[in-house]
Formats: structure tokens, sequence, C-alpha cells
């Protein structure tokens, strides 16, 4: 993993990209305290839902806050002004996804964002989807032919049942690794991985033209992934240096503590 970001990282320093604008899925590193104010956008009005474990809340935006059926507040500042949607967490550990989407299914927009202190992703559970498979959870794909997404779902010799879609239509679904509906020309089967006991979809996207953004959802029988795909800017996703910052102050930090049990140990 920490090899990963720290090839991605330099490539963006040597290439002197950018930095994109997140609007959609990401990843947040921090281990405590509030998050940062995260901006998305829709097509206009947008469906909340916070999972932590097992149990679903489904949130709304009201007075600048983001609150839940019982009014209890998840977050705050929270607002909405056109398409864009801004919420901020009241605590990173009180939720394991932030689950978003368009309030009309028609219009298919989706995005996931996951807490993970320091990005260590867990290993998925029975036939969820793997998250570390399909980091950075942004992608910025402007002047490119062709650009790859993997996805993957555990259980390598599993038959359950996994559905892409792309802004809500589905094109490819699997039971097991056999492709079982093939509505696009990147439908193909999924390949096991028995040593990680995953099974990987491939995925290989040609360009469009007219298109700004869209939601690819891989949907495994226990859990979602929303990757979000923008067509209008180029580079390595922030998701990536927040990582990789995240990665080392944690090791940092866990370092200077080594050092002074060393030295209470000397005295």
């Amino acid at each position: 993993m920490m090899r990963i970001i720290v090839v991605l990282i330099l490539v963006t320093y040597c290439s002197g990209t950018n930095t994109p604008t997140l609007w959609g899925s990401r990843v947040v590193a921090k281990a405590s305290g509030p998050s940062d104010t995260m901006k998305y956008q829709f097509n206009g009005g947008v469906e909340a839902s916070v999972i932590h474990g097992s149990e679903l809340s489904r949130i709304s935006i009201e007075a600048g806050k983001c609150v839940d059926s019982e009014n209890r507040t998840w977050g705050s500042p929270c607002r909405v002004t056109g398409n864009d949607v801004y919420i901020t967490m009241a605590d990173v550990k009180a939720q394991d996804i932030l689950l978003l989407s368009d309030a009309q299914l028609t219009r298919g927009m989706a995005s996931t964002t996951f807490f993970v202190p320091h990005c260590k992703f867990p290993k998925p559970a029975k036939d969820g989807v793997d998250l570390n498979t399909s980091f950075p959870f942004s992608r910025f794909v402007k002047d490119m032919d062709s650009f790859n997404v993997d996805f993957a779902v555990q259980g390598a010799e599993s038959t359950s049942n996994v559905t892409f879609s792309i802004n809500g239509d589905d094109h490819c679904s699997w039971s097991g690794t056999q492709l079982q509906m093939n509505r696009s020309s990147f439908c193909v089967n999924l390949v096991k991985d028995v040593k990680a006991d995953l099974r990987v979809f491939h995925g290989v996207f040609p360009k469009k033209s007219g298109v700004s953004r869209e939601s690819f959802i891989f949907d495994g029988e226990e859990t979602i992934i929303a990757v979000s795909i923008d067509y209008t800017q180029s580079g390595i996703s922030p998701e990536v240096a927040e990582c990789n910052r995240s990665a080392t102050t944690f090791s940092f930090t866990g370092i200077i503590i080594s050092l002074l049990m060393v030295i209470l140990l000397w005295k």
C-alpha cells in the first residue's frame, strides 16, 4: 500500500501535474476529531446516509447541520448550495462510511466516503468489496484515451453475486467469477486472486466525449463502493497525498514513542 502511494506522489511531483479538486468519493485518514469540510457535487437534490458497523442512519441537512430522524447532530457546518453539497462530520470515529446519492435515481450520481484512520484499509468481510483494490476513490482522466479501474470482492471461491453500474445503469453482473450480464465491451469475467482471497474486476474503460463526470459503482452482496470519474481534470487524487501525510505522521509518532520508552528503560 505505502509503495503504491509513494510512487503516485513521485509521479505527480515529477510531472508537475496540478492537484485536481475533489467532488466525489474519497477516504478520510484522520484518526480523531472532526473532519474537514468536504465538498461534493450532484445533479440536484441529495440523499445521505451514514453507516457504522451494521447500523445505517439517514441524515438530512437542516439549519446548517447534518441531522438524523431522531434529531441527533452528526456534523456542522453542512449546507447545500445549488448542486454543491458541503458536509463536515463532527467525529471521524462515529461512522465508517458516508454514502451520498442523487435524490432522483435517474440522475444516478453517487459517492462513498470511507473513514479509515491512516488509510489502513481493513480486510473485507465475507462477500464484501475490497477498498484497497480500488484506491484512490476519485480518478481524474482528462486526456486519457482509456483508463483502468480495478474492483474486487472477498472470496476467491465464493459464488456470490456482484454488479457493476455507471450512474445507476447496470452494465455487468457476475455470479462467482462468471459474467452473467454483459451490456458493455469492458465487461469481462472476474479473476481469482487466491492468495488475497479476492475476485477482481480489471476494468478498462474508453475515453468519453461530452461527459464531465460519472459514478462507477461496484455492488457486492454485503457492501458497496463508488469510484468517482472526472473527465475534465487530470492528476492524482488528493486522497493519495492525505494518506501519505497521515501514514508519515503516524510512523513518526510511533518512532518518538519508541525512543521515549527506550530512554525511560535506561533510567
